[in-house]
């Protein structure tokens, strides 16, 4: 398995070009705002972020987990109150959480929390019903939730017991994943809703920070150190941030464990693109991250590697400073969300290639057809088409031609999958998907 050093000596390596903004907090560790602009509203310790299918963007923060609509106005979704006193079904603005932190949504509109204070994973329904569907709670506990330790593998996973979860994610069967944090693995809760380890031989668990060993080998054979993050790629296979081993790794679909990316400080939050590129965040060095598995390339999309600070917002995301940055997600229209944990904000970045603004992105004079392509993609111009340059992600121009005429036919079918750029006469850009 080809492995990745980042030899930090040479830092910076490759680099994008995004435009960052701030789309929630920044107003120092306050909890405040709710009914106004995101944007004036106030964050306290925020956690995790994620994107639902609509635009809105939910934010775990302090004991809550707030909610930033479409217009940007900021509202609290979960702990209003703590009237219900329990996740059996209770209305979600009623329940309040302890310490929540990673989120995510499945298909259907349900998002999940893992709340690292009570030891349990919650889920949220469409109508605002809260229901713990992992982590056991003793006799007479107070909220829901309390049982901190390691067990019930094999059964249900409300009668299982976790120790401090953090990041969670889900796969396109509905299996969560959940980094069970202090006891060193990684656990899966099925779709019948039992839980198993996937990842991690608990080595440590409860007292000590784990160790690394057993790569090549079965995942739940080899050791972990607090791992915080989580991700699905689209195939399968799982992602882990291992947070006091400064690197991520792999558990492929045959279960065996290995490292791809090493030499970081302490990475956090982690996602994937349904293009299978791999994103997260590197709290120590105060950057965000881009893995391409299929290449073995990394590069920097956000932050100033190593500089510390709350700077750059309208400008290129990778001039800009965070400070710990921590959760990650990404909405359905490509927009990465961050969580800038000490600056308590959530900041968002979109692709700026060479320049080119969102409206750019938008121009209205060619069009793209089919897109998805898979095989070729039309190009179709109001306009007399002079040249055609498609460049990738990072930029890299992988196609330019000349032409003398509005419709043009191009074979994409040898790109590998992912996100392009169609720029025509040097001004007007495209972007579309090679499937």
């Amino acid at each position: 398995m080809k492995k990745i050093l980042l030899l930090l000596l040479l830092l910076p390596i490759v680099t994008y070009s995004q435009i960052i903004t701030t789309i929630a907090g920044g107003h120092g560790q306050r909890h405040f705002g709710d009914g106004g602009s995101a944007t004036t509203a106030g964050l306290l310790y925020p956690i995790g972020v994620a994107a639902d299918k609509l635009g809105n963007v939910y934010i775990t923060e302090g004991k809550w987990v707030r909610m930033v609509n479409s217009s940007g106005i900021i509202s609290t979704v979960v702990g209003i109150t703590n009237t219900n006193n329990g996740f059996d079904g209770g209305p979600a603005t009623a329940s309040v959480l302890t310490w929540p932190t990673g989120i995510v949504f499945d298909d259907y509109g349900n998002y999940y929390v893992a709340d690292r204070g009570l030891h349990i994973v919650v889920k949220i329904t469409p109508l605002g019903k809260i229901y713990k569907i992992a982590g056991w709670s003793p006799p007479g506990s107070v909220g829901g939730g309390g049982g901190d330790g390691y067990s019930g593998d094999g059964g249900p996973a409300t009668d299982a017991m976790l120790s401090s979860p953090y990041g969670i994610a889900i796969d396109k069967h509905g299996n969560l994943y959940v980094a069970d944090e202090a006891d060193n693995v990684v656990r899966k809760i099925d779709s019948l809703g039992i839980i198993t380890t996937v990842a991690g031989n608990g080595a440590g668990a409860g007292c000590c920070s784990g160790g690394l060993s057993g790569d090549d080998g079965p995942a739940t054979a080899a050791e972990l150190s607090v791992p915080v993050g989580v991700a699905v790629d689209t195939v399968g296979n799982l992602f882990i941030s291992d947070y006091g081993n400064s690197r991520i790794r792999k558990v492929n679909t045959s279960g065996i464990i290995t490292t791809v990316v090493y030499g970081l400080a302490n990475p956090m939050g982690i996602i994937f693109d349904n293009m299978g590129h791999c994103y997260f965040n590197d709290v120590s060095t105060d950057v965000t991250y881009l893995y391409s598995p299929s290449d073995t390339t990394i590069a920097i999309i956000a932050g100033t590697y190593g500089v510390t600070g709350y700077t750059g917002d309208g400008g290129v995301a990778t001039t800009a400073t965070l400070y710990m940055p921590n959760g990650l997600s990404m909405d359905p229209f490509g927009n990465i969300y961050i969580v800038d944990g000490q600056n308590s904000c959530v900041r968002k970045i979109t692709y700026n290639s060479s320049k080119v603004t969102q409206n750019d992105l938008e121009s209205k004079n060619i069009r793209l057809f089919p897109n998805p392509a898979n095989i070729n993609v039309m190009v179709i111009s109001s306009e007399i088409i002079s040249t055609i340059c498609i460049s990738n992600l990072l930029g890299q121009v992988v196609y330019s031609h000349q032409y003398n005429t509005k419709h043009v036919q191009i074979d994409v079918a040898d790109l590998p999958k992912g996100i392009y750029f169609v720029k025509v006469n040097g001004s007007d850009v495209r972007k579309f998907v090679k499937e």
